[in-house]
């Protein structure tokens, strides 16, 4: 049997493969694993100890998105897909290092059934992202692109509040087309159409679709 181990904040785990060589990540996720490695979020060095030098079917998928300028960049999905603390946002990218659509990809092969997988697919998709600017296009490329729609921002009931939020919608000649400064509040939220050029929203969190 193929076996994966790791090491997250002293403990060890290792993770078994099912029939189909697919990673089972059931106990791990059971150990509300909040960060891995070396301060805060995953160590951009993580290790893992596999049973066999031979990648599955499945891990050989994922790992043919990477990037292997890193070294083993398949060992951070690991740890990325073991992650699952429920007290932290996993809405954006930043968290969880899944910074490039591909790791996002990645992260969705190696586990699919991830409880933050419906939020990376919003992700991927560009309906789901943090401050920053960004080009306005039907398809969206994950940190750098977004879709047209309309956004907000939630707070709940124990969140506070939303303090000196920034966004502005411009056009090719970055002129700006709408705009707002909000001093305080629980929501915001702001309708992105398709002839709009670029987006900017400085410290305003994490938009997320309507």
């Amino acid at each position: 049997m193929v076996t994966v181990a790791f090491i997250c904040d002293g403990a060890s785990y290792t993770i078994a493969m099912d029939t189909k060589g697919a990673p089972v990540f059931t106990e791990v996720w059971a150990a509300k694993i909040e960060y891995c490695g070396s301060g805060s979020g995953i160590s951009s060095d993580a290790e893992i100890v596999r049973s066999t030098s031979v990648l599955t079917a499945v891990e050989a998928a994922a790992d043919k998105l990477l990037d292997h300028s890193f070294t083993n960049p398949l060992a951070d999905i690991y740890v990325a897909c073991a992650t699952v603390y429920p007290g932290a946002d996993y809405a954006g990218t930043e968290e969880l290092a899944l910074a490039t659509a591909n790791e996002i990809k990645a992260a969705l092969i190696l586990c699919p059934q991830h409880p933050r997988a419906s939020q990376w697919k919003l992700v991927a998709a560009g309906r789901i992202f943090e401050d920053g600017t960004y080009l306005v296009a039907s398809t969206a490329k994950p940190g750098t692109h977004i879709k047209p729609g309309t956004y907000v921002i939630q707070l709940g009931p124990d969140d506070g509040t939303i303090h000196d939020c920034y966004w502005e919608r411009t056009n090719r000649s970055g002129n700006i087309i709408d705009n707002n400064f909000v001093l305080s509040a629980k929501r915001v939220q702001v309708t992105i159409r398709s002839g709009d050029y670029s987006f900017t929203s400085r410290d305003c969190g994490t938009w997320r679709p309507q």
